[in-house]
């Protein structure tokens, strides 16, 4: 039996799931057919409704003593969000879309087919960094949802922290595009898919990612992350640290 608890991200107060269900957040199914809260397309502001999963039968795994956040990148129709929940929801920890820290004008520019520019980008990273700070210092481990396509894009997360890691979700782009075609309810038009793998850079081996193929159902590909961090931690005890590797 797992619970869960929506948290404010600024505040870190804890209100009522079923408040937040009522407040506009989306219903997100994971594969284990719970019910997740998760705001996709809400105002661009910290404090965003973000989720803690927990299992009540099953203790989180420790990946180590330091907190540290996960972000899980790739193209839109990789999967980000359903891998990124189910991985949150294995580790007992924090899961936010980064989507919902996307300003109301920039979700309309990319529904009517429009990439957004860095000019674009650039306060909705700042934000989603905002986060993933204050989950550091609180001692929070989390997972956050971000395309993070460019180098550059990557390094305003992470800001040169060895505790928050890439998750790279590496996919074929014919097959990549029939999901998008199957998709619905989603702001990003796939039209944009040609300029995102323009735009995409992929993680070079110096920044240490967890890059994983995306042909595997989603339980299986969070079972490989989860694995993955595992693995680093037996590397290195007290966190997360240099015996980081590369799965795939």
């Amino acid at each position: 039996m797992f619970a869960f608890w929506v948290v404010n991200a600024a505040r870190a107060a804890t209100v009522p799931a079923d408040t937040a269900a009522t407040s506009g957040a989306a219903i997100f199914p994971s594969a284990r057919a719970l019910r997740m809260i998760v705001t996709r397309g809400a105002p661009a502001r910290l404090g965003a409704t973000v989720v803690r999963m927990t299992s009540q039968s099953d203790p989180p795994f420790d990946a180590g003593t330091a907190a540290q956040v996960l972000v899980v990148m790739g193209v839109s129709g990789s999967g980000k969000s359903t891998v990124a929940a189910l991985i949150a929801e294995k580790l007992g920890w924090i899961f936010v879309d980064g989507d919902s820290f996307h300003a109301p004008e920039h979700v309309a520019k990319m529904h009517a087919g429009h990439a957004l520019d860095d000019a674009d980008r650039a306060p909705w990273l700042a934000r989603i960094a905002t986060w993933i700070q204050q989950r550091l210092d609180a001692g929070e481990s989390g997972v956050v949802v971000c395309s993070a396509l460019r180098r550059a894009y990557r390094d305003v997360l992470t800001r040169g922290s060895r505790r928050v890691r890439i998750v790279y979700l590496d996919g074929d782009k014919a097959l990549i595009a029939r999901r998008l075609a199957e998709r619905q309810g989603h702001f990003m038009s796939p039209h944009l898919l040609d300029s995102q793998f323009a735009t995409l850079e992929v993680p070079g081996p110096d920044e240490h990612p967890i890059t994983v193929g995306i042909l595997e159902p989603p339980e299986a590909i969070a079972d490989r992350v989860v694995a993955e961090l595992a693995a680093a931690a037996r590397r290195d005890p007290g966190g997360a640290g240099s015996g980081w590797g590369v799965t795939r």
